[in-house]
């Protein structure tokens, strides 16, 4: 990705990277479950008497919910993936990404207050950054995250799980 249009004069990249594409397509799986439900639902709606007046809207609604949990959910999240790039300057870090717009995410460096690291493999890690004011900056599904962890942890707190 080129960087220029989204830095400072005179600020330097560090590190750069992007997600896994499996971990970053499936990390959100728990939410299928959510489209069972919708299909239950539907399933026992459609078990309801016919007559019964509010069936079609309410089996629409729980068949709409199944369909954008299940497989709305990870083509949604295959289609971002291609957009999603992150960067650690030397002032601050950065994440471009996400489709339906893409955004620019900017922390600077001296306002880190918190960095997280919730291993999800040997060399896969997703790294959650808050700053001030409550704004946050999340790497998902890094793999290799060392050098981006050894660049945030003179930022204490850092936390591992």
């Amino acid at each position: 990705m080129d960087w220029t249009a989204h830095l400072d004069a005179g600020e330097k990249i560090l590190w750069e990277g992007c997600p896994a594409p499996r971990c970053y397509c499936f990390r959100n799986w728990r939410r299928a479950f959510r489209a069972l439900a919708g299909g239950g639902l539907t399933l026992l709606l459609w078990l309801l008497p016919a007559h019964f007046p509010w069936r079609l809207p309410l089996m629409l609604a729980a068949l709409g919910t199944a369909l954008w949990f299940f497989p709305g959910g990870f083509v949604r999240a295959r289609l971002q993936w291609n957009t999603v790039f992150y960067a650690a300057t030397d002032r601050s870090l950065l994440a471009v990404g996400g489709c339906f717009p893409c955004r620019l995410l900017r922390l600077p460096r001296a306002a880190i207050e918190k960095v997280d690291v919730n291993w999800l493999g040997k060399d896969l890690a997703t790294v959650a950054v808050w700053g001030q004011g409550g704004r946050n900056v999340e790497f998902s599904c890094l793999e290799h995250p060392h050098r981006l962890i050894s660049l945030l942890s003179e930022h204490p707190p850092l936390t591992l799980r």
